[in-house]
């Protein structure tokens, strides 16, 4: 059995309540907003993986209509005002058949974890089923020109959402979305985008964002999430003819990173030939470009010095026509883009 018996679930009717069992449970996960008044609302807590790979949806390696889930462990939240979390472990990895797509229509489904416990009225009404237990089921939508996802059922976690192209009957990676959410400890810093970032943030709460470049650290002041940490990513623009890396096994390329309003440059670069007055070094992307024209003097040869300028457009050139210069040094500027 893969999919053990999720935590917790009656395996003795006369034992303690397994509900009450679940919901001390919660004094160690992060808790959940639940609508209506804090009494009768009942102790919720995040659903959500537990692990980067938990239950993670892919194709199979041999093209088919069937999806792979990896093992890993979740805690989904029941619907119930009074049901609690139930913790759902799965030890091998699983396929489940998606289907062949309509043939004129393309078509979305979903892949999720669902728990079934008879006691909180979540069953199947199938008398050949265990009443207590965890599936990874597969429900798909409407066909239609543009498809939507079918709703998530009761006591289910998102796990994927596939798309199946019409009269399609095999699907790659790139058809399948992630939908799964991570959840933490309580206290913990929870890894989140901005689509799932907790809309009950408590003072002092952590978050990690992934879906911005570089990775935030944010903190939830009591009226905002305020960024605290982020660590600077460096990319490298193409460098236009003729200019090239220095040398790349001691000094970085020339480089940009983008913080804070802050437009940051490093690297060193050379060019191969003599370059004309205004030449073209490289072209910032959008986003990296200054709101206003920026000259700077940077070291050259010898340390002679050259004017360098940034133009609204992104592109970085030097004013001055030039043999071919054996270097030119970017470190430690820094131009605010506003």
């Amino acid at each position: 059995m893969t999919l053990l018996l999720p935590l917790w679930v009656p395996t003795d009717p006369d034992a303690y309540p397994p509900s009450e069992l679940r919901l001390g449970a919660a004094v160690a996960l992060r808790r959940e907003a639940a609508a209506g008044p804090p009494l009768t609302s009942g102790i919720r807590v995040r659903s959500g993986i537990i692990g980067q790979r938990s239950l993670h949806v892919s194709a199979t390696t041999t093209p088919s209509s069937s999806v792979r889930i990896a093992p890993g462990q979740a805690v989904v939240q029941g619907s119930g005002a009074a049901q609690g979390a139930y913790v759902i472990t799965s030890t091998a990895e699983e396929t489940r058949d998606v289907g062949a797509a309509d043939a004129s229509l393309p078509t979305k489904a979903i892949v999720y974890a669902r728990v079934y416990d008879e006691d909180d009225g979540v069953d199947d009404g199938n008398p050949a089923t265990d009443p207590f237990r965890w599936e990874i089921e597969v429900l798909r939508g409407t066909p239609a020109a543009a498809p939507l996802a079918p709703a998530l059922p009761t006591d289910a976690l998102l796990l994927a959402t596939v798309t199946l192209p019409a009269a399609d009957s095999t699907y790659a990676d790139a058809d399948i979305a992630d939908g799964r959410q991570h959840t933490t400890a309580a206290g913990g810093v929870l890894p989140t985008v901005l689509a799932t970032v907790p809309a009950d943030p408590y003072p002092g709460e952590m978050v990690c964002r992934t879906d911005i470049l570089g990775t935030t650290l944010e903190m939830f002041d009591g009226a905002a999430w305020q960024r605290i940490f982020e660590r600077r990513i460096w990319n490298d623009p193409t460098l236009s003819s003729p200019w090239a890396a220095y040398n790349t096994g001691i000094y970085p390329t020339l480089g940009y990173s983008v913080r804070d309003g802050i437009l940051s440059l490093r690297g060193v670069i050379k060019s191969t030939a003599s370059t004309a007055a205004n030449a073209t070094i490289a072209t910032l992307p959008v986003g990296a470009r200054p709101a206003y024209r920026v000259a700077l003097i940077v070291p050259g040869p010898a340390n002679v010095l050259e004017r360098v300028d940034i133009l609204t457009s992104g592109i970085i050139a030097v004013q001055a026509a030039n043999a071919a210069l054996s270097s030119l040094l970017f470190d430690n500027i820094n131009v605010p883009l506003g």
